[in-house]
């Protein structure tokens, strides 16, 4: 005969929670601070515990009577009554104890949790039918719910006001919000990209999204900021290739195809040793869904402390939960909020890259022209819009109609949270496909009738 095994629990621990909220006012917040109703193994603790909830939440005190009426209304088929309540209450614990009691509650709660993942990945071995990436996923985000129950994230008014006057010191002293810089004077001059933001980075087809980003990155990187680059597209060498062609100044499609003159080659080598020591890392086996991808950033923030990751491009993932891609609009929603709040979660910036949608009418980016869904400008704190006139064998319109296109392009900040909109030209160069600040910007009176350069970003 078979033993069910009972998972781990203390019945006396539930007990003297349950019966020091009902009989000592003006604990439940502390208790709050620490647990929650999923974390008692006993059902009927469970039931009382949300009832005790409910009636702190509408103001009321969650005594005997309070909470035998609620539960008689709202849980009748619990079959907890006041006589119920009163055994509950009969034997007397201290108060004293309250908090050592939730800590308790709150870690065999844990190791429950703890023991359920390990059965599913006990069955991900013994049958085929879970596929591993969403197994992985599901377990790393169950992992990841524990920690979500942590007070320490709890903060008074009283704190976070000093926060708030700490920065308002700060910008009256010249010393702005400590950021990851950008190396282009309108982002830095508002604190550059900020830690727990998600940045949408938007543009047409070969405009160059990829290419500014990579160069984000090694901004960063070059500052101290680890990264992480995922790239839906293009392979670990091909970014790598991106990133020398902006340090030495030879063409990508050079350093991978073709053979390096001796000028070439002590550029190249004289560029390697500055980027060897970047922290710079990619993973090429996570891009294959956006599951892997979040599965990856969480384990990049724990081995390699990354401050920023870059995902190349939002409509070209996939995702393992079945009938996602039914409906574009809902699943590019649904990853720019869980991106968002996985910057929030993790404390870092991530930066995600998407394709604006054509337009007959124009071909200036807007907000408007986010690809598949208005919910991606809602979920960003910050959207960069590019736009490359001499693509199009155009030159600039508005107050940058004498800005030469040739070797230059607009980025318009046309979302920013907290730091207001803007826009600044800046420069292109098209050979090593890199953004660079202009010290001054080139302007004409002659209309614009150029060839367009043949060598474009791939």
């Amino acid at each position: 005969m078979e033993i069910q095994q009972q998972l781990v629990n203390d019945p006396v621990c539930e007990q003297a929670i349950i019966s020091i909220l009902l009989t000592t006012e003006n604990l439940y917040a502390d208790a709050a601070e620490i647990i929650s109703h999923e974390m008692f193994y006993n059902p009927k603790c469970e039931v009382v515990f949300k009832s005790i909830a409910q009636i702190y939440s509408h103001g009321d005190s969650p005594n005997l009577i309070n909470v035998g009426k609620w539960l008689a209304e709202n849980e009748p088929k619990a079959g907890i009554d006041t006589m119920a309540l009163m055994d509950i209450t009969s034997t007397f614990y201290t108060s004293v104890n309250l908090r050592d009691h939730c800590h308790r509650l709150r870690e065999l709660w844990q190791r429950r949790l703890l023991w359920q993942v390990g059965q599913k990945l006990v069955g991900v071995g013994l049958s085929e039918t879970c596929p591993v990436d969403e197994a992985k996923h599901d377990a790393v985000e169950t992992i990841a719910d524990i920690d979500k129950h942590d007070s320490s994230n709890i903060l008074s008014a009283a704190t976070v006001l000093d926060n708030l006057c700490d920065i308002v010191e700060n910008n009256r002293l010249g010393k702005h919000r400590k950021g990851i810089t950008t190396g282009f004077r309108l982002l830095d001059s508002k604190g550059g990209l900020q830690r727990s933001d998600l940045v949408v980075v938007a543009a047409e087809f070969s405009q160059g999204k990829t290419s500014l980003a990579i160069d984000l990155c090694v901004k960063a990187a070059n500052n101290g900021h680890p990264c992480v680059f995922y790239s839906t597209e293009m392979t670990n060498d091909q970014l790598m290739a991106r990133i020398m062609a902006g340090q030495c100044g030879v063409s990508s499609r050079v350093i991978l195809q073709e053979p390096l003159d001796s000028k070439q080659k002590e550029m190249f080598d004289l560029a390697a040793q500055i980027t060897r020591p970047l922290p710079v890392y990619f993973d090429d086996t996570a891009t294959i869904s956006i599951e892997r991808i979040i599965v990856s950033i969480r384990r990049m923030v724990i081995k390699h402390h990354i401050e920023i990751a870059f995902i190349d491009y939002l409509q070209v993932l996939q995702t393992n939960e079945n009938g996602w891609r039914q409906n574009e609009e809902q699943f590019f929603g649904s990853v720019a909020r869980k991106l968002k709040n996985l910057a929030k979660e993790l404390n870092i910036c991530i930066v995600l890259l998407s394709q604006l949608s054509r337009d007959k009418n124009t071909t200036e980016p807007t907000l408007s022209r986010l690809r598949g869904s208005g919910q991606i400008a809602e979920a960003a704190d910050m959207v960069l819009l590019i736009y490359r006139p001499e693509m199009y064998d155009k030159g600039y319109s508005g107050d940058n109609h004498k800005v030469r296109p040739e070797g230059t392009a607009l980025v318009r900040l046309a979302k920013g949270r907290n730091v207001g909109t803007g826009e600044f030209i800046c420069g292109y160069d098209a050979p090593t496909t890199h953004f660079y600040e202009l010290d001054h910007i080139p302007t004409t009176d002659e209309p614009y009738n150029s060839q367009i350069d043949n060598d474009r970003p791939f």
